[in-house]
């Protein structure tokens, strides 16, 4: 836990120094994306953690409204992110927008049905409808790793990748959440 509240200030700090129309430092860049999608996860995996106790539908239901304002939190503060400083850095900086809006519109679907179950007439139905969700529910966790792989590894010539895929490897909130996946 220490380690995400870490990650969160480390990306609040850096945010707060940057200009948003000033591009980052390929590693800074990483970094903050991983440190972004990294708090998120963990808004998401809390989704499912009911700690020892037996999800109803009402903690569901404030589980789900944690998650979306993380999300929400996740998706503006990658938009807000600038390019990094690569040549490429605009087309990545398109692309990680694109990302966003896909997290979005997959966590919306989730949430959707969630929703949907948590709604359920009893308690047969909600745990069948929620077992309906794992597969929607692991697609999501795998955005994180679709998206670090997809920015790493960007059709962008081979030096910028090269620098990116070090970044990437080198930043300490995408190597806490490769450990964390």
């Amino acid at each position: 836990m220490l380690g995400i509240v870490s990650i969160a200030v480390a990306a609040l700090v850096m945010r707060l120094t940057a200009d948003d129309n000033e591009q980052s430092s390929p590693t800074a860049w990483a970094d903050s994306v991983c440190a972004s999608l990294s708090t998120w996860r963990s808004s998401i995996i809390a989704i499912s953690d009911v700690s020892g106790e037996t999800l109803t539908p009402e903690s569901l239901r404030q589980s789900l409204g944690d998650a979306t304002t993380a999300t929400e939190t996740l998706v503006a503060d990658l938009q807000q992110l600038g390019p990094p400083d690569l040549d490429a850095g605009d087309d990545l900086k398109q692309q990680l927008d694109s990302a966003s809006s896909e997290i979005e519109s997959s966590f919306d679907t989730l949430k959707q049905g969630a929703i949907n179950a948590a709604d359920a007439s009893s308690p047969a139905d909600f745990i069948q409808a929620l077992a309906a969700l794992a597969p929607q529910f692991q697609a999501l966790l795998d955005t994180i790793s679709t998206t670090v792989d997809d920015l790493q590894n960007a059709s962008v010539a081979a030096d910028a990748r090269d620098e990116l895929q070090a970044a990437f490897a080198n930043a300490t909130s995408c190597q806490e959440l490769r450990s964390d996946s």
